[in-house]
């Protein structure tokens, strides 16, 4: 699945999902998807995730209208029935607001998770907020919200999720006098473990949480301001397993430069365990 935001189709910027299958030698173009709204400026595709084992993809749409609120933001469940996708399920929040940002996705075994980096939270301007929903058969609800235990203003808490299984990762790359923060919660029997937030080391204000990604019980999270010692601001990716972190800046193999953090992807190949 690719997203495209700033796609025109009836409407500027309305945006599309395009959808590609691997046929064992080339990807090959599926097809192409739009919200369930489709209208001027929501920009669907802003943020994209599959699930390929329950047969669902999400898309946000973070610029969407619902009802008297201005780009509060939706998400678009695709559905696969062989031998294609469809539109499937339009999902907002449930206090929604203007500007809340909503959505970066991510999907996993039935959970669905939301941020709204942009949300207002206990009086707190743009404290943020991450949203689960659950898959029921073919639809998706909302079951609960998540927040860092204390939430301040402008933390975005939210501008970056990652789900596996039942873990669940939400960045706030703001947090904490703009070092950011990444909050690791566990799901089990419809409730909510909240453990202590990853921090990134060193000085200087990293903004860690910039992007997050979780793969076999391996967590990387994106530090687009953090410095190496010899580069200022380069960016810095860091990795984290059950133990806390496990390794600190990662570099290029080949020119020992710093690999800039805003976006990430974590996979270990072939790996059942951790790595040491």
């Amino acid at each position: 699945i690719v997203g495209a935001p700033a796609y025109d189709s009836s409407h500027a910027d309305q945006g599309a999902v395009a959808f590609f299958k691997w046929d064992g030698i080339a990807w090959g173009w599926l097809t192409t998807l739009y919200g369930l709204s489709a209208n001027a400026g929501d920009r669907l595709g802003a943020c994209v995730d599959i699930d390929a084992p329950s047969g669902f993809a999400v898309a946000s749409a973070p610029g969407d209208d619902d009802g008297a609120f201005t780009d509060c933001g939706a998400v678009t469940a695709f559905r696969y029935i062989d031998p294609n996708w469809s539109t499937s399920q339009r999902l907002v929040a449930p206090d929604r607001e203007n500007n809340a940002g909503f959505g970066d996705v991510a999907i996993s075994s039935g959970r669905l998770v939301i941020g709204a980096p942009n949300k207002d939270v206990g009086g707190q301007a743009d404290a943020g907020e991450a949203y689960l929903f659950l898959q029921d058969g073919w639809t998706w609800s909302y079951d609960q919200s998540l927040y860092p235990p204390t939430p301040h203003a402008n933390d975005y808490f939210g501008c970056s999720v990652a789900c596996e299984d039942d873990v669940i990762l939400v960045g706030a790359f703001f947090a904490s006098s703009y070092h950011g923060e990444v909050y690791p919660y566990t799901l089990a029997y419809g409730a909510i473990t909240a453990w202590p937030a990853l921090a990134a080391s060193g000085t200087g204000v990293p903004q860690l949480g910039t992007d997050v990604a979780l793969s076999e019980g391996t967590l990387v999270a994106g530090a687009q301001m953090s410095s190496s010692p010899d580069t200022a601001l380069c960016g810095a990716a860091y990795a984290f397993s059950s133990r806390g972190l496990v390794t600190g800046v990662v570099r290029d193999a080949e020119t020992g430069e710093g690999l800039a953090g805003k976006e990430v992807s974590a996979f270990y190949p072939g790996a059942p365990d951790e790595p040491d």
